[in-house]
């Protein structure tokens, strides 16, 4: 019996997200101060571990963890927190993962799709301004996949390839 191939596209067709990766997007990055990243598992059982006094900026990363590759990760989201916690805003996440009536169904498919790959990775921001101007630039240089907003100067780009 001949190998099913659009079988198995089928299956892998829901994982399909396409990511621009540009170079030129990357060198044009200028950070307005040094970040220092931490990362933490995406899940209920990580919450705590989350800082609950402090705000910035974050990502999602999803890591496959194959073959014990450390650095293979894929960006997928870039956000900041102004108003909550990263506790908060992490714990607002795990809700929306679950929610059947979430605004945001695109954020409910990464969270869902990636379960158990899923990391959540912040850097403290203590300035407001700082952190909205760091969340834009960190979009404009990654353009991850399940962002939706992104600075003027390339939001109609982006929108031409998605």
């Amino acid at each position: 019996m001949p190998f099913d191939f659009q079988r198995q596209a089928d299956e892998l067709r829901p994982y399909e997200k396409r990511f621009i990766l540009s170079p030129q997007q990357w060198t044009q990055y200028q950070p307005i101060t040094d970040l220092v990243w931490q990362i933490v598992r995406f899940g209920t059982d990580h919450a705590n571990s989350v800082p609950g006094d402090t705000q910035g900026v974050y990502t999602f990363v999803v890591q496959p963890g194959i073959a014990n590759h450390n650095r293979c990760s894929y960006l997928l989201y870039v956000g900041k927190t102004t108003e909550q916690t990263f506790r908060e805003r992490f714990r607002q996440y795990l809700r929306e993962k679950v929610d059947p009536k979430t605004k945001r169904p695109h954020i409910t498919d990464m969270l869902t799709k990636w379960d158990g790959y899923l990391w959540f990775c912040y850097a403290e921001m203590a300035d407001k301004a700082d952190a909205i101007q760091t969340e834009r630039s960190l979009q404009k240089a990654y353009l991850p996949p399940f962002n939706r907003d992104f600075p003027a100067e390339i939001r109609d780009a982006v929108k031409v390839l998605r």
